[in-house]
């Protein structure tokens, strides 16, 4: 239960891979709020220090020579969670407002960082970013057939996860 001696980025540059992949860089940042009951907005301070965080992630990536391959974010409302709040305005329990000022935060920070990404990567060209928030757009429109089953992005649609947030294997394959 000792802290890790290393981060994982010191790990990484020890092992020296060849290939880099990551579909939830900073996800966990703008869209665990989507799990819980304080749907505070979330503040530009803290959008401003997970921005530094890509820069320095992505530099020290680069720095690797691997070939690096991110994936942005999909914007929250358009994953379950979202939608289980809102659920809640239609109960009473949180106002239309609570929840619009939240989400929008949530969507305001997506666009900042899925930008602060995509301009980081194209400083280096062994960095490459994976369209995540297109496909999930895509898929929120016309989900997908595999072998002969319809999947989507809704809650228990086979794409992602009971938590709302989180792709399942198959959403992520």
């Amino acid at each position: 239960l000792d802290p890790p001696s290393q981060t994982q980025i010191e790990r990484l540059e020890e092992l020296s891979p060849s290939l880099i992949l990551s579909t939830d860089l900073y996800g966990n940042d703008v869209l665990y709020p989507l799990l819980g009951s304080d749907l505070t907005p979330m503040p530009p301070e803290q959008v401003a220090d997970i921005a530094a965080n890509i820069v320095e992630v992505v530099d020290r990536l680069a720095q690797t020579d691997a070939e690096v391959f991110l994936a942005n974010l999909p914007y929250p409302g358009q994953l379950p969670a979202a939608k289980e709040h809102q659920l809640d305005v239609v109960s009473g329990v949180l106002s239309p407002e609570t929840l619009e000022l939240f989400i929008d935060s949530l969507e305001d920070a997506t666009t900042e960082l899925n930008a602060t990404l995509a301009q980081e990567a194209s400083a280096h060209p062994n960095v490459h970013v994976v369209d995540l928030n297109a496909r999930v757009e895509l898929l929120v429109e016309q989900g997908v057939e595999a072998e002969g089953h319809e999947l989507s992005i809704a809650k228990l649609g086979g794409l992602v996860g009971i938590d709302g947030v989180h792709f399942t294997d198959t959403g992520y394959a």
